[in-house]
């Protein structure tokens, strides 16, 4: 998916609303209704690992390496 699709206000940081639209997009596209109507709890799903310190947003780098450690994140959507 294109950075600006992503980082809507190419400020380095994707919000939780920007998550929830890149769930809902994504399935959208691929014809996955129910992911699409849980895009809300899945998106604070992925904040509430990424985002451990409560910021409002991870940076980019939080996206890249989000698998790697989380066993939240790879049972859930693995």
């Amino acid at each position: 998916m294109p950075k600006k699709m992503v980082d809507k206000n190419a400020d380095g940081r994707i919000t939780e609303e920007e998550v929830k639209e890149i769930i809902s997009l994504s399935a959208g596209a691929n014809k996955l209704s129910k992911i699409q109507e849980r895009a809300e709890e899945y998106a604070a799903l992925i904040m509430e690992e990424l985002d451990p310190d409560n910021l409002g947003y991870i940076e980019r780098f939080d996206m890249v390496h989000a698998g790697e450690d989380s066993p939240l994140l790879t049972s859930r959507f693995c």
